[in-house]
């Protein structure tokens, strides 16, 4: 089972993840002290399907939709599946990458030993595991993160970023 289930994973097979995350149980509700399995509807499976097949992609969606625990989800996804990759988490404020940051950790939390790449650095602010993968957050407020090799980016609420920072940021 445990083989199955890396070799499913290495093959990019993103219904095969869909289900094995809908099976998992990895999401802790406070409110009722308990752990359950994460029910994802059809626009979020549409949305990790869409995070694997396209190079880019950008979602309009309104409050509580569960695109951060989606994005969170599809994270995973690319940690396990990738060796050295930077990822990098953007939003007006640190604070809302964090908390994008602590989804991912949860679901980490959860995960089955044997799938849980090693982790060199656990912070705040970023993620550093052993198969060479890094996640960082930081904020386009002040400054546009520069000479950093981005192969992932999250860019949250871009609505607050001035046009300027956008050609900034993706001159560089």
């Amino acid at each position: 089972d445990e083989l199955r289930t890396l070799i499913n994973l290495k093959q990019n097979n993103i219904d095969y993840f869909i289900d094995f995350i809908e099976d998992m149980k990895c999401v802790y509700n406070p409110n009722l002290n308990k752990i359950y399995n994460i029910k994802l509807r059809d626009y979020q499976k549409d949305i990790l399907k869409k995070f694997n097949n396209d190079r880019f992609l950008s979602i309009l969606s309104s409050r509580q939709m569960g695109i951060s625990l989606s994005t969170s989800i599809y994270l995973m996804k690319y940690i396990l599946c990738n060796v050295d990759k930077q990822i990098l988490i953007l939003s007006d404020k640190k604070q809302t990458s964090i908390e994008h940051l602590n989804k991912f950790k949860e679901i980490y939390y959860s995960l089955p030993f044997y799938l849980k790449p090693g982790v060199l650095a656990w912070n705040d602010g970023s993620i550093k595991f052993d198969n060479g993968c890094t996640i960082k957050c930081d904020t386009f407020k002040n400054n546009i993160p520069v000479g950093y090799t981005i192969h992932f980016l999250i860019l949250l609420e871009p609505l607050y970023l001035e046009d300027k920072k956008i050609f900034k940021l993706f001159n560089n």
